[in-house]
């Protein structure tokens, strides 16, 4: 849904239009149910998604098929509006599945920093260096993640894993 509602803000800054202005409205009062029930028991995200969103993106569907018919088909609005109708089983998937975000921003952002250190991962070394880092980098994002201090949670890991039993490794992730 991010990259949806990025096409048509971008849009929306070349040129404002009623479309342009009324897409990103819609798309915002989704992310508002979206913020609210965000780390939630996923039953009960399930439950708040079928009561508020499934009307909002009933009618954003319909709304968009309304405006293809009123807006000239050289525009680029319209490939936009195109864009979001082709993929709209994809863009509405978070709303079946109870643990699914609405969009991969979360994911996006972990990975940013990943691509900006690629050029200096390249010299680690040996494959078993790049095999441990990687390990490492994802104790880090997990804890992060989880809200945990990731210093505090390293110094405590590397502190009790030596002897910790290593069929309950698993006690260890944040």
């Amino acid at each position: 849904m991010a990259h949806a509602r990025h096409k048509i803000h971008d849009l929306h800054v070349r040129n404002k239009t009623v479309t342009t202005t009324e897409a990103p409205r819609r798309i915002g009062e989704i992310y508002i149910i979206e913020k609210q029930i965000r780390g939630k028991l996923a039953d009960w995200r399930k439950r708040v998604r079928q009561e508020h969103s499934s009307l909002l993106l009933d009618n954003f569907e319909v709304w968009q098929r309304t405006r293809l018919l009123k807006i000239s088909t050289q525009s680029d609005t319209i490939n936009t509006i195109n864009y979001m109708l082709n993929q709209w089983q994809a863009l509405v998937y978070y709303y079946e599945d109870d643990i699914v975000e609405i969009d991969n921003n979360i994911a996006e952002n972990v990975l940013r920093d990943i691509a900006l250190g690629r050029k200096k991962f390249m010299f680690l070394g040996s494959d078993s260096c790049v095999e441990r880092t990687a390990a490492m980098y994802s104790l880090i994002v997990d804890a992060k993640l989880s809200g945990i201090d990731s210093k505090a949670y390293l110094r405590q890991l590397v502190t009790h894993f030596a002897d910790h039993q290593i069929n309950r490794i698993d006690e260890l992730l944040p």
